[in-house]
């Protein structure tokens, strides 16, 4: 898993409010939450046969849809902006032999190792222990707790991608880039600082329904994160998401044993974890804090649009 996010092929911001305004993208969001709404019911009493074969199930179709998008995609959706050839005569510089030291020297690359970290440590503590707490906390069934769970999911889903059309809207509403990224993470913040209500709720409609709130705020963290992600660099973006995937499923790999270590000795003493859990987003907030408002030099790479300016001599006076 700390390997995966290296093969993530990202998009620009531009592109990505493009999609998101085409009808297709639309259609496909209602079929979605159709699909979404409809499996739990439809698919229940096959649940230890789809758990027993899903994955591999799943790899089969992401092979299928591999072959798709290989014979979908362009050569100019792949093409990178253009740089100047280098001098053969010059030795390459440090930072043209290794880009990746260049981006880490960055300050916005600190915040976003703070930003990843903070908005998976909240996604993925409710996802590993969310089931254990409806049932040992709060005594409900397996049954109950599955189709609880197939909600909080659809929740989730519902939250992100009303992330990207939120940020999209207060784009064209005159707010700066960052600015409605910006508001929407914050949104989301406070929607998983809920988590420290729910942490003292009894068993009820109002305990389920503030989760799925968390679910929508957990969950719409991601979109605002993956934007920023792509400020740093153009040509490297497989690198820089890769280096962060790392760099969160390592904490998440520190936090989860502690977690079960605290419950196991405190006899399933859900409150202070689940309290602090839908906090750390707030780390990320305080990071954005810092991200100033100049582009880094790393996006600052000339494009054919931009071409290099020609050098300027001064006129040589010739005399007779």
């Amino acid at each position: 898993m700390s390997v995966r996010p290296a093969g993530d092929f990202k998009t620009t911001f531009a592109t990505d409010m493009a999609l998101l305004d085409t009808l297709f993208f639309r259609v496909g969001f209602g079929l979605l939450l159709v699909g979404l709404l409809l499996a739990p019911h439809l698919l229940g009493r096959y649940l230890f046969l789809l758990n027993t074969i899903g994955v591999f199930a799943i790899g089969a179709i992401g092979s299928v849809w591999v072959l798709f998008w290989l014979s979908s995609v362009r050569s100019s959706d792949l093409a990178l902006p253009t740089v100047p050839p280098a001098d053969p005569l010059q030795p390459a510089t440090w930072s043209e032999r290794w880009p990746m030291l260049e981006i880490v020297r960055q300050r916005r690359f600190w915040i976003l190792v703070v930003l990843v970290i903070a908005v998976n440590l909240t996604w993925h503590f409710f996802r590993v222990w969310l089931p254990k707490f409806l049932q040992q906390r709060h005594g409900y069934t397996e049954k109950e707790m599955l189709m609880f769970t197939s909600a909080y999911y659809f929740a989730a889903d519902v939250g992100s991608l009303t992330a990207g059309f939120v940020s999209l809207y207060l784009a064209r509403r005159g707010l700066s880039v960052f600015r409605a990224r910006f508001l929407v993470y914050l949104a989301c913040t406070l929607l998983t600082s809920l988590s420290v209500a729910v942490a003292f709720l009894d068993r009820g409609p109002v305990l389920l329904a503030l989760l799925l709130v968390i679910a929508m705020g957990a969950l719409g963290l991601y979109p605002p994160y993956y934007s920023f992600s792509q400020d740093l660099t153009v040509r490297h973006q497989g690198k820089v998401s890769g280096t962060l995937g790392f760099s969160t499923w390592v904490a998440s790999a520190l936090m989860q044993p502690l977690v079960g270590k605290w419950l196991d000795y405190s006899g399933k003493n859900y409150t202070p974890v689940v309290a602090v859990a839908g906090l750390f987003p707030l780390f990320g907030l305080a990071a954005l804090l810092f991200w100033g408002r100049k582009t880094p030099a790393a996006q600052a790479t000339p494009t054919p649009t931009s071409p290099m300016p020609e050098p300027v001599t001064a006129p040589v006076e010739v005399k007779a």
